[in-house]
């Protein structure tokens, strides 16, 4: 008959540490959970990043592009002999073009020449904390469009294509860059402007 010591019965003499392969395996686990938040913290800031360069390429190229839409008008009132309006839908994000061909300074539906809308993650106006006033320190970018712009971008066909004095400004949903098409009173050169969160910044 085979005896047992109690000893053994018991397990003594058997180490419950761990053994060595068992703690690598451990601390290799722990490595890659610690590599994967890393991964996953630096991706969501490239995301973030990705995001917000994307916002700003869409509003600054809604603004260049608006930008000679005004200058290309302004080009055809001298071309086609008769004034161009602009008039801005705020609403509608949008805005549309006419050739006031009979020259009574109205828009009518029969002088329109193209109507554009604005990308859905632009707008007219400026966001919540951004400027509070214009390029120079004039204008109010919470009235989104200012001046004689209100009613119309006269764009008129005399010898210098004279430009009517307003300004309008635009931003992305999310972002706090504005961006400012202006007509000084008593200018004759349009003008692009940048808000960066800090100040105004001339685009030509």
């Amino acid at each position: 008959m085979r005896n047992t010591s109690l000893a053994a019965f018991h397990g003594e003499g058997r180490s419950n540490q761990p053994s060595a392969a068992s703690r690598e395996r451990g601390n290799s686990l722990l490595e890659i959970i610690g590599v994967i938040t890393v991964v996953g913290i630096m991706a969501s800031i490239a995301v973030s990043k990705w995001a917000a360069f994307q916002k700003s390429t869409k509003l600054e190229g809604e603004a260049h592009a608006l930008f000679s839409e005004i200058a290309n008008a302004r080009s055809q009132a001298m071309k086609r002999d008769a004034p161009y309006l602009i008039l801005f839908d705020l609403k509608a994000n949008a805005y549309s073009i006419y050739c006031d061909s009979n020259r009574n300074g109205s828009a009518e539906s029969g002088e329109l020449v193209s109507r554009k809308s604005l990308d859905r993650q632009v707008a007219f106006g400026a966001p919540s904390g951004g400027p509070s006033v214009g390029p120079a320190s004039q204008g109010k970018p919470a009235n989104k469009i200012e001046g004689g712009w209100i009613n119309s971008l006269v764009l008129a066909n005399d010898r210098i294509a004279t430009i009517n004095a307003g300004s309008l400004y635009l931003f992305a949903s999310g972002s706090k860059k504005t961006l400012c098409i202006r007509m000084p009173v008593n200018g004759n050169k349009l003008e692009l402007w940048r808000w960066d969160a800090s100040q105004w910044a001339s685009m030509l």
